[in-house]
């Protein structure tokens, strides 16, 4: 606004009447540029932070994606471990029930364990076999296979009938003890 447009609106102002008019509108217009800079300073302000923001997060994207894939890392882990737990639980469980159905029978071999082991959890997962008992399984699995150390103990050697004195029989000792011939 100018001078000579107030002049024109208002016919008659003094020049008093006139400053203090364009005084008011300075006021005016100082207090709406003072609140457009403190808003546009804010703006900027707000930008610099959003940028500082997309860089690191651009610079962490790297970081993100290293993170992500060690995560997945130790997933596949606990998932390789966990399925490793149950399957020793299994077997554990497994060789408590063969160890039940040895009933004291020793293997031949030792290594004969493990295979007679797998044999043994096949024919329980069966479905021809549900409902029969573990130790009957294991006898039809078993049987006439010679896998077992024999649970009759081999003869004890007790040496042939020999001569007991001389190269003498006891029979033929006893018999010249009584003066009787030794023969037949």
């Amino acid at each position: 606004m100018k001078r000579e447009e107030l002049n024109r609106i208002f016919e008659g102002a003094t020049k008093e009447q006139i400053d203090q008019v364009m005084a008011l509108n300075g006021a005016d217009i100082t207090r709406e540029q003072q609140r457009v800079r403190a808003e546009l300073e804010d703006a900027t302000a707000r930008l610099t932070r959003a940028g500082e923001t997309i860089r690191a997060l651009e610079e962490s994207a790297g970081d993100a994606e290293r993170l992500r894939s060690e995560i997945e890392a130790y997933k596949w882990a606990e998932l390789k471990r966990a399925e490793e737990a149950r399957r020793t639980a299994e077997r554990a469980e497994l060789m408590e029930r063969l160890d039940a159905v040895l009933a004291g029978r020793k293997f031949v071999c030792e290594r004969l364990r493990e295979p007679v082991a797998d044999d043994f959890a096949a024919a329980l997962k069966d479905k021809r076999n549900r409902g029969r008992t573990d130790a009957s399984i294991f006898e039809e699995m078993t049987r006439d296979k010679g896998y077992f150390v024999s649970q009759n103990p081999a003869p004890e050697n007790m040496g042939a009938f020999a001569a007991v004195d001389g190269g003498r029989s006891r029979t033929a000792a006893m018999r010249a003890a009584m003066d009787l011939p030794i023969g037949k």
